[in-house]
């Protein structure tokens, strides 16, 4: 396994892991909201806080399982496909998401200015579905021509192409 498939896998699994623990933190504070309008408020809100705590710790060790074996084993599964066809798409997104820092200054600063940043995507679609790839793997990759996509081993994730036959 190449050291960005197992940063790809790894940030999935970080991806996964914050979705989960927003999800954490909005109970945790509505079980703080009726605490406070409770009589019991410790009691109550330490039950109302252990309960999704629990459930996202469990939720999120069954979703990320398969992607968690792939890291330990290190392999992945390789197949050739043909491609079917190729495109590249402009897509206009609030501010500079490449980092959370920008992110999060994009939904206060930028969504309200209206400020926008182009983000350029190149895919190929074969018989799975779209894949993206790269600016130089798309400028290489022709209709028809036959590539070796690098998949995860449990999890079927997508991790990018590993060779480019050319015809």
């Amino acid at each position: 396994m190449i050291i960005s498939d197992q940063e790809k896998l790894r940030n999935k699994i970080h991806r996964i892991a914050l979705y989960i623990l927003a999800i954490i933190i909005v109970t945790f504070v509505i079980a703080a909201f009726i605490a406070i309008k409770s009589y019991k408020s410790e009691l109550v809100f330490f039950s109302l806080s252990a309960i999704p705590i629990t459930l996202g710790i469990i939720t999120f060790y069954v979703i990320t399982k398969k992607l968690r074996k792939d890291l330990q084993i290190g392999t992945v599964k390789t197949e050739k496909q043909i491609v079917k066809n190729k495109f590249y798409r402009t897509i206009q997104v609030p501010g500079d998401t490449s980092k959370l820092d920008s992110f999060l200054r994009g939904i206060s600063h930028n969504l309200l200015l209206n400020k926008v940043k182009l983000v350029h995507k190149y895919s190929v679609v074969i018989d799975d579905g779209n894949f993206e790839i790269t600016k130089e793997e798309f400028e290489q990759i022709k209709i028809g021509q036959s590539i070796i996509i690098r998949k995860g081993y449990y999890s079927d994730q997508y991790l990018g192409i590993e060779k480019i036959n050319y015809a």
